[in-house]
């Protein structure tokens, strides 16, 4: 899903995210005070931008309900994971046609 640069996720401490990979990435080297700026008893702008941009409602939910970064990288981490099996899943039947139809 591409997302348009006013739809990026600009942190308090200068840093851009387009996209789960770099939330990832941020969340494993961001500083205290930038992260509790984002994520605090108030709000949780991950978990929102998450749910209103990159529409990731179960992922939203989730992230919303911890103010623990390492738990964020877990979750995250757990999407991308699952997201890259269902494409490899995808390219193996994809591989058993084409075999099948040439064999």
């Amino acid at each position: 899903m591409a997302i348009t640069s006013e739809q990026y996720f600009y942190a308090l401490n200068g840093a851009v995210l387009k996209n789960k990979n770099d939330l990832l990435e941020f969340l494993k080297t961001v500083d205290s005070s930038t992260f509790k700026h984002h994520v605090n008893l108030e709000k949780n702008d991950f978990a929102n931008w998450i749910d209103g941009v990159l529409k990731e409602k179960r992922l939203a939910k989730k992230i919303s309900q911890t103010n623990n970064p390492e738990e964020m990288i877990n979750y995250i981490g757990e999407t991308i994971k699952q997201k890259d099996q269902k494409k490899m899943d995808k390219k193996s039947v994809i591989t058993l046609l084409v075999n099948s139809i040439n064999g």
